[in-house]
């Protein structure tokens, strides 16, 4: 049960597109739907008992991991858009 609900939080807090709209919420979900399957499937409980062989403390210290993770490569993701529209438009001279 805390595998299911761990998973479902995160994958809550794993935020691409912003807002509260219908059309914010499905870019969101079709954004994330890889992802999420692939975090479903990896992390199941059955595979986290038998297979992972994790405790409760190690299950919370790898989510906070993977959504640490996913933050900052979208944060490399922003900046990386950033600094190619300053390269074309040569605000940043030479980079």
């Amino acid at each position: 049960m805390l595998c299911t609900v761990g998973v479902r939080e995160l994958s809550k807090k794993l935020v691409i597109v912003q807002g509260e709209d219908h059309i914010s919420k499905q870019a969101q979900f079709n954004a994330t739907l890889l992802f999420n399957i692939l975090l479903r499937s990896t992390l199941c409980s059955k595979r986290v008992a038998e297979e992972f062989h994790l405790s409760s403390e190690a299950f919370e210290w790898l989510l906070g991991e993977i959504e640490t993770r996913f933050n900052l490569s979208m944060v490399r993701m922003k900046f990386s858009k950033i600094a190619s529209f300053f390269r074309k438009n040569a605000i940043w001279g030479g980079l």
